[in-house]
């Protein structure tokens, strides 16, 4: 299954501030937890380029899709949601964080991560 993600992504669960790094699409694909999971409606896939995804559980391949959306998250959007997933973390200083870049955001996704 090739998907069209610049990879890295970033999975952004709705509801809820942790932030979830895949590295390549062999690592989706490998982690079934990724792949074979039924997401709410509303969670999110963001690639490296800002792209937004859907991911959408398909019961009779029990596989999870990833959709494109035609939409890009802005950099505004994406610094919030990694502010949120710093303070729970309990990383300090998360107030005065600023990124550049969809990449450096997921950058610091994958640092916190590891």
């Amino acid at each position: 299954m090739k998907l069209s993600v610049a990879w890295p992504v970033a999975i952004k669960y709705s509801g809820d501030d942790e932030l979830v790094f895949v590295k390549n699409e062999s690592a989706w694909l490998a982690d079934s937890s990724l792949s074979t999971y039924a997401y709410d409606a509303d969670d999110v896939l963001v690639d490296t380029n800002g792209a937004l995804y859907d991911l959408d559980y398909d019961a009779n391949t029990r596989l999870t899709r990833v959709v494109a959306q035609q939409k890009n998250v802005s950099i505004d959007q994406l610094e919030g949601w990694v502010k949120n997933h710093l303070v729970l973390l309990n990383q300090c200083c998360s107030s005065k964080l600023t990124l550049s870049s969809i990449t450096e955001g997921l950058e610091l996704i994958e640092q916190l991560t590891d």
